[in-house]
Order: structure tokens, then C-alpha cells, then sequence
């Protein structure tokens, strides 16, 4: 008997120790920050905040820099188009808060931490941090939430925004000093911290 506890003692402080050195040699990137939190959704799949969590969730990974996700979104809003967004705004981190719901209109709030705007035009990035909050209304029909005012450009993390520009690197060679300058003020802002 004490020989299978010492050998589940030695087998878990095995394992813990294992733990420890996964957790802190880390299994991403060192040079670029983790991905920053927002909020998970504290709300059932399918409600008016939980659409409009899907929704942005989707907005920060960069999906509505391109038109070419229109298809997706045209299922979670209102409005007929995407329009050709002239800038979009880089952010820390977003949390979305239900509101009230009556009958087949609700609202609920998102507050994102952004830190500053990207031109889509000239690639140029311009750091300004604020606090924005923003009250969304979303009316339901047929069978979803969907998403009515306001009609926001795009709110890209980070990692997003550099990422697209990236591909805009390709596409516009006689940009590339530009376009590496904003992806250069993106990463230190991103790394700084949250004022």
C-alpha cells in the first residue's frame, strides 16, 4: 500500500513539475504579445448580446477588412451592404454587456479599448487611445439577432490589422516603407501598456 501511494506521489509531482515548465517556457511567440482578453460571452448563444458578441468577435479578427466575408456578415445585420470603409479602428480589447429586450427589439453595449486608426486608403496609422462605448440596438427576425444601428467601420485587434497589412504589403510594393511604418507603431502600441 505505501509503495502505490509513493508511486502516485512521484507520478503527480512528475506531472506537476511537467506543468510548470510547459507554463513557463510558453508555447507561443515571445516577440509578439498574447492576444488580448475580451470579454467571454456571459450570455446564452443566440440572445441579442451573444449575436452581437459573434459579431464583433469576428470584427476584431480582421474578417471585415475584406469584402470578401460580406456573406457571413449579410446573416448577422441589418443593413444591405458593406460599405468601402475609409479607415478602421485598431483595439486592445472589447466587452460586450447585454441590455434590455423587449419583444423583437433589445440593446446592448460594447466598450473597446482602442488604440488608434488604420487609413484602408494609405495604410497609414495613426496612434490615439480612447475608450469608446457604444450603445447597439438589434431587432430579431426571422430566426436571429440581428445587428441595426449603429453601422460601425471595422474595430480590428491588433494582430488583425497587422496581419492585413501584410497582404496590402504585396498587393502595393511603392507603399512598403508606409505600410511598415504603421505595422511598426501597431506592434509598440499593442506591446505598451493599457493606459
Amino acid at each position: 500500500m505505501k509503495s502505490t501511494r509513493l508511486a502516485a506521489f512521484v507520478a503527480l509531482a512528475g506531472a506537476a513539475a511537467v506543468g510548470v515548465f510547459l507554463a513557463m517556457k510558453g508555447g507561443s511567440d515571445p516577440s509578439m504579445p498574447k492576444e488580448p482578453p475580451r470579454s467571454p460571452p456571459p450570455f446564452d448563444e443566440g440572445s441579442p448580446a451573444g449575436s452581437l458578441w459573434s459579431y464583433l468577435q469576428g470584427d476584431f479578427a480582421g474578417e471585415r477588412l475584406e469584402r470578401a466575408t460580406w456573406t457571413k456578415y449579410k446573416e448577422m445585420v441589418l443593413w444591405p451592404a458593406e460599405p468601402k470603409w475609409e479607415s478602421a479602428y485598431v483595439v486592445r480589447s472589447f466587452r460586450v454587456e447585454g441590455g434590455k429586450v423587449e419583444g423583437k427589439k433589445a440593446a446592448a453595449e460594447c466598450t473597446f479599448d482602442t488604440m488608434g486608426e488604420l487609413d484602408l486608403e494609405t495604410y497609414k496609422y495613426q496612434t490615439s487611445p480612447t475608450r469608446q462605448v457604444v450603445p447597439y440596438q438589434l431587432e430579431f427576425g426571422p430566426d436571429t439577432w440581428k445587428i441595426g444601428l449603429p453601422m460601425l467601420r471595422p474595430h480590428v485587434g491588433p494582430e488583425a490589422a497587422i496581419a492585413f497589412l501584410r497582404r496590402m504589403e504585396v498587393g502595393y510594393p511603392r507603399l512598403k516603407a508606409q505600410i511598415e511604418g504603421a505595422i511598426t507603431t501597431i506592434d509598440a502600441d499593442a506591446r505598451a501598456k493599457q493606459p
